[in-house]
């Protein structure tokens, strides 16, 4: 495969009954679910509907300050994006590529983003592509 297209890359939000991110109105739409110990832990959906990649689109990073919060996420900042934004070179997904999962839902195959939803979010923000090339990412079925 040379390249996936946008709109089959999902990711995997936090949320948990008492975090809802719908309640608290970070995401509108998912997909599904992912349940961890009877709880709805993981809601899956395009990474375009994360809050990573609309904090990007509207310049405003107050929803993903909430959603980082939300998810006790201690090791990301919106001062951390912000640098990875500013220093973001294309050529840096060749290093680190973004790992990804094949998965299938409704009998369609998708990707989901098990590493790089950062990464993946400012990759299509600053290039205005619809794919991405196989050089920047590998396929991990075993995470």
């Amino acid at each position: 495969m040379d390249k996936i297209s946008s709109k089959y890359i999902k990711c995997r939000l936090f949320n948990s009954e008492n975090k809802n991110l719908i309640n608290k109105n970070i995401l509108n739409f998912y997909d599904y679910y992912e349940t961890k110990n009877g709880e709805e832990k993981f809601l899956i959906t395009n990474f375009k509907k994360s809050p990573h990649f609309k904090s990007l689109k509207s310049s405003n990073f107050d929803n993903y300050e909430i959603y980082l919060n939300l998810s006790n996420q201690e090791d990301h900042s919106v001062r951390k994006y912000m640098k990875l934004i500013n220093d973001f070179d294309e050529k840096f997904l060749e290093e680190f590529k973004i790992e990804l999962k094949e998965i299938e839902y409704k009998r369609k195959k998708f990707y989901l983003i098990i590493d790089g939803l950062h990464r993946v979010s400012l990759y299509f923000f600053s290039t205005k592509n619809k794919y991405l090339p196989a050089k920047y990412f590998k396929i991990n079925n075993f995470s």
